[in-house]
């Protein structure tokens, strides 16, 4: 039988006593190696009788679809790249026997913690890192009951008080690191978003109704000590930074900063051809030669460190902060959590992430404390910035917007009718709680019609049956020649003359589908790089089922999305022409240049105390006046 007494000497986990380190996988492999070293005849036993059982030959196709369920589909790799980090993963053995014997043993020693606990109810130690996994993953109390009757889990009231401990374990860690000599170097970037949360109540009474919590969640990201290494210290300081700050007006904004660069369009075409060719590949037939054929993977761009970061997690606070006065209630919690004192706090330079609606409310609150001599007041040294994931929130949903289409038109083939045809209602097309589905619905849309470009470059009518295999030669030629003949700015400069606007619609999706996803893919590969990843993932796969696409094919032959061949008279019913976003963007950027050539539109998310303009800084502006309008009078027109 395993040790008694308390983890690590023994097999007891206290619920008050738990530490992070207990749930970590050194701690699970020590964990199982002593068990199975206190058990060695009962594990041995199950293990033979497992590894003898008599294989069935009518079950192996039934036993393969349970192993690809277990583990997941990791035959393709942008699988993996386009994974959701909230799932569970799993480390998957190389072939079939190491997967087999692996399952085996899982089962085997399950078993072993199942009988212990059941002999001794302080041998808790699998069971307890079982119900805080179950209670974390949202299992309800009453499924809960059945593990805890088997032996499986501990109760739900135990995993609770274990969280709390572990809570507090969180909240004095996080205290620790910003007392850390890193966190004085430079202080650690917070990150804070609105949270909803609903009590549902299924059939309500008085003082017993549906209520809906608003608050705050956020983490804090600390710097990596290598990076800070390779970075000159002495100017990480609050006065660099304002000086710096303050010469942002002087900085000039030119219209070829957002131009493509040569090396940019040979990447462009590069990725391009890497999702044909990844459409061709799962969908329709696959190259006799993989090694000779376009490659499925795009050319990476930059190459980060693979360390994962030092990330702490906030508590969650029951203030929102979505107003000025929530925004500074959430500030002074943020406070309270790091254990610094305000006038500490409010000293240093401190840098936050949030979505545009709260860079507002905080400039808002500043603004109620000015004037202001001391710096827990005005808060001046508190720089707001937009975070990576609501900007890219916001450009995604407004590109699926304007290539939605209208619903009442009965010849639009926007993305709506593509969804439809998909089996996706169109009014679940942009979900507000779900940014991944969002992009799920544009990906498969994306896909769906490169597909039905594919099969009408290769003359095939026929519906999707099956994979087969074609010439390298011929497979990389359809590739090209649909690059060719869709992806080119000839070819939709081509399709805006006609007087049919399919074509050059669905071109455009195209074109701006594809720069989304292609941002996305990059996106999802860094989170991978950056969390040290060594392990597959079960991700929500995004693999189109035949039935699905042999819909959508014969409504795209239907309604002749491609225009094939091009059309010389316009539709019975008019539809609207949609705009290219990256020329529209750049036209309304030469007009906002003649308007505002300073673009202070741009800045005014910035800290409006840092952008005063001091006499050193003025003088040197005014000296520098006539060679800046000359050079503003030259990029009005630079495009």
């Amino acid at each position: 039988m395993p040790p008694c007494g308390y983890y690590p000497k023994g097999s007891f986990q206290s619920s008050t006593r738990i530490s992070a380190q207990f749930c970590s996988e050194a701690a699970k492999k020590h964990k199982n190696e002593r068990l199975l070293a206190s058990m060695p005849f009962l594990y041995q036993l199950h293990l033979r009788l497992l590894t003898q059982s008599t294989a069935d030959e009518n079950n192996t196709n039934h036993e393969q679809e349970n192993e690809a369920d277990l583990y997941g589909s990791t035959d393709n790799p942008l699988d993996a790249e386009g994974l959701g980090l909230e799932e569970i993963t799993y480390q998957v053995p190389p072939n079939p026997i190491a997967r087999k014997q692996h399952r085996l043993s899982s089962i085997a020693r399950v078993v072993c913690c199942m009988v212990a606990s059941a002999r001794n109810r302080r041998c808790n130690s699998f069971q307890l890192q079982n119900s805080i996994q179950l209670l974390a993953c949202g299992v309800t109390e009453r499924v809960n009951q059945w593990p805890l009757y088997h032996e499986l889990a501990n109760s739900r009231r135990t995993a609770t008080l274990a969280l709390k401990t572990l809570s507090s374990e969180a909240k004095a860690e996080l205290k620790k690191m910003f007392e850390s000599p890193l966190a004085r170097v430079v202080s650690p970037i917070i990150c804070i978003d609105n949270l909803d949360i609903e009590q549902h109540v299924h059939t309500h009474s008085i003082g017993h109704q549906t209520r809906m919590f608003h608050g705050t969640w956020g983490y804090v990201h600390f710097p990596s000590p290598e990076f800070i290494n390779t970075l000159d210290t002495s100017q990480l300081n609050l006065d660099s930074f304002n000086k710096a700050m303050k010469k942002l007006s002087l900085f000039q904004i030119e219209p070829s900063m957002f131009l493509p660069t040569p090396e940019e369009e040979e990447s462009y075409k590069a990725v391009w051809e890497s999702q044909i060719a990844q459409v061709l590949n799962t969908y329709n037939s696959k190259p006799e030669n993989r090694e000779q054929a376009i490659c499925l993977d795009p050319p990476p761009i930059e190459k980060i460190s693979s360390k994962p970061p030092i990330i702490k997690i906030l508590q969650l606070m029951d203030t929102p902060e979505n107003s000025a006065e929530g925004l500074g209630q959430v500030i002074d919690a943020t406070v309270q959590q790091t254990g610094l004192s305000r006038e500490a706090f409010f000293a240093q330079l401190q840098l936050m992430d949030g979505d545009l609606a709260t860079c507002k409310n905080f400039n808002s609150l500043r603004s109620l404390h000015v004037p202001s001599s001391y710096a827990h007041h005005s808060l001046e040294n508190i720089s707001f910035q937009l975070s990576a994931s609501h900007t890219l929130w916001n450009i995604a949903a407004a590109i699926l917007k304007a290539h939605l289409g209208d619903t009442n038109n009965s010849l639009d083939v926007g993305a709506w009718r593509c969804l439809e045809n998909l089996g996706i209602p169109h009014t679940k097309a942009i979900p507000q709680t779900d940014f991944l589905l969002m992009i799920k619905h544009m990906e498969q849309v994306h896909e769906a019609t490169i597909l039905h470009g594919l099969k009408f470059t290769m003359v095939d009518k026929d519906p999707i049956k099956g994979l087969g295999k074609i010439s390298t030669k011929k497979w990389n030629f359809y590739v090209d020649q649909f690059y060719d003949k869709y992806c080119t700015g000839e070819a939709r400069a081509k399709a805006a003359t006609l007087k049919d606007p399919k074509l050059h619609n669905t071109l455009i999706r195209l074109q701006e589908f594809l720069t989304l996803q292609t941002f996305l893919r990059d996106m999802m590969h860094s989170f991978r790089a950056d969390t040290g990843a060594t392990v597959f993932t079960q991700s929500h796969h995004n693999i189109m089922s035949p039935k699905s696409l042999n819909v959508f094919l014969q409504m795209a032959r239907n309604f002749d999305i491609l225009n094939e061949p091009p059309g010389s008279l316009a539709p019975k019913e008019k539809v609207k022409k949609v705009q290219n976003s990256y020329v529209f963007g750049i036209s309304k950027f030469k007009q906002q240049i003649d308007k505002d050539p300073n673009l202070n539109r741009y800045k005014q998310h910035m800290n409006p105390m840092a952008m005063e303009i001091d006499t050193d800084v003025g003088e040197e502006h005014n000296q520098q006046e006539e060679g800046t309008e000359t050079r503003e009078e030259q990029s009005r027109y630079a495009l």
